[in-house]
């Protein structure tokens, strides 16, 4: 489901309204012989000091509107609707073919074992992804492109992109799958790739290739993990094929050429668009093994499209058959009692709070406004516990601006602030103001809060899609901080401080 590339804006603040003692009614010395700044549109201010000397609400002491105009004449439009997106100090903006470069973002600790980190940068409409070596240091961050990975045309390589960590415990090399979900006609595969030796890499040549096993399948729609679902020590890769309801479990990632032939697959319908989104996190319940969350947006169970996430242990995985459905591997059902909510568009693991808390988006909620949940998960399957369960008890949330879509794209895990507690990033757009927002949300909560407010922080750089995909990122080579917001049709992601 795309959510992401809608407009956004933080509502329709009212018109300032000038002093009355510089907002007198004209007199004809105003405008007479002799005056020589006159002011033309008779809102107290010299036609000189006026952007807009015709029109009254237009004037330097006017608060911002909501409305593609400059209202306060300060040469910006919607400029006081989210902090300028300062970029880190260089600055830092990644730049490519403006449609659906910056659609995906992963950064990679290191990738060639240079104590560097990499960034890729995914363009799904070209089917390439452009690899990065970012150095952050004390004054200055640097950036250069050291690799181009190709795929096959029309397959929109790089939908998603995932870190599958090191291929062992020398730290010899990181993996890096790459979902293409509309290749060989919308079947789907998925690219593992672990040598990036060369500017261009051919991902049909030097990559490990898993296509999907049925026509429509859309196989690496999302990813999951890496976790370790069967206890081996070893992290484990899950990734969606909504268009047959099949979730895939590949236990050590040691890949198959077809997706037939991975260890378990998880049978959730093709109906609800389950797969849509997929998260893991620690351990589940304390039984030692890392919970799976599957989102099925178009869930539909009373009025329509509600959405549903299902939550289950891996360890359930474990002795259950080759192919399994739901209710075989206990799982637990969380949905959205709200018609258009699609809530579990997307998700991430909380960083905030118990290691056990995940958090959902429902771009649709309250009439398009959107939200996004963060559900413990640490009782979910306690004894006793109902087989479904609804949000009114489970969650606190953040409630986005009106016809915002907020929500449509979140992440998380990295303690912005340094209080023990991760923060969530996530993004807002929708009419009737021209330019996206990603937001900032404190780490911590235990109630429902309303954008703007509660804390949270939002950042703007003007572009339409900004917050199209979004990110947060702790460089481990320097310990910098940075937010990441792409913004597609200008082809442009945006890397800044969170100050």
């Amino acid at each position: 489901m795309w959510w992401l590339f809608l407009h956004a804006c933080l509502g329709e603040p009212e018109r300032a309204k000038v002093d009355s003692d510089s907002a007198a009614a004209l007199s004809d010395s105003d405008t007479g012989p002799g005056v020589t700044d006159p002011d033309g549109d008779g809102d107290g201010v010299p036609g000189s000091a006026d952007c807009d000397d015709a029109d009254p609400a237009i004037h330097p002491e006017a608060e911002e509107r909501c409305d593609s105009i400059d209202n306060n004449c300060d040469g910006a439009v919607d400029d006081q609707f989210g902090e300028v997106a300062e970029p880190l100090v260089g600055p830092l903006i990644f730049e490519g073919t403006p449609g659906s470069f910056g659609s995906a973002v992963q950064a990679v600790p290191d990738l060639d074992q240079d104590f560097v980190s990499e960034w890729l940068v995914a363009d799904p409409e070209l089917a390439e992804i452009s690899v990065f070596e970012v150095v952050f240091e004390a004054q200055t961050v640097r950036s250069s492109e050291t690799q181009l990975l190709v795929g096959v045309s029309a397959s929109r390589a790089g939908e998603t992109l995932v870190d599958l960590g090191w291929t062992n415990s020398l730290f010899e090399q990181r993996r890096v799958a790459i979902g293409a979900p509309q290749n060989n006609g919308g079947e789907g595969a998925v690219y593992v790739l672990e040598a990036f030796d060369g500017f261009t890499i051919d991902l049909t040549v030097d990559a490990f290739a898993v296509t999907g096993s049925d026509p429509l399948a859309a196989l690496g729609t999302a990813f999951a993990g890496p976790a370790d679902f069967n206890g081996d020590g070893t992290g484990d890769l899950v990734v969606s094929a909504p268009g047959s309801g099949v979730i895939y479990v590949d236990y050590d990632t040691g890949f198959t050429s077809s997706a037939a032939d991975i260890a378990r697959q998880v049978d959730v319908g093709a109906q609800h668009e389950c797969g849509a989104a997929l998260a893991a996190g620690d351990h589940y319940n304390d039984n030692g093994y890392p919970w799976l969350a599957i989102g099925c947006p178009g869930y539909d169970e009373r009025d329509g499209d509600e959405g549903a996430v299902w939550v289950f242990s891996g360890g359930s995985l474990l002795s259950a058959p080759y192919v399994v459905d739901l209710v075989q591997i206990d799982a637990v059902r969380i949905s959205s009692a709200e018609a258009g909510a699609a809530f579990g568009s997307t998700m991430v693991q909380n960083p905030g709070g118990s290691a056990a808390d995940l958090v959902v988006g429902a771009p649709g909620a309250d009439g398009g406004a959107g939200r996004v949940y963060s559900i413990d998960l640490s009782g979910v399957r306690a004894a006793g516990m109902p087989s479904s369960l609804l949000l009114s008890d489970a969650v606190y949330r953040w409630d986005g601006p009106a016809d915002s879509a907020f929500g449509g794209a979140v992440d998380g895990n990295v303690d912005v602030d340094r209080d023990g507690l991760g923060e969530l990033v996530s993004a807002s757009g929708g009419s009737p103001c021209p330019a996206g927002l990603v937001w900032l949300l404190p780490g911590a909560g235990a109630d429902a809060r309303s954008l703007p407010g509660g804390g949270a922080r939002s950042f703007a750089t003007g572009d339409p899609d900004f917050g199209a995909s979004v990110g947060i990122w702790m460089d481990p080579w320097s310990d910098t901080t940075a937010l990441i917001g792409a913004a597609p049709s200008a082809g442009k992601v945006y890397v800044f401080s969170p100050g």
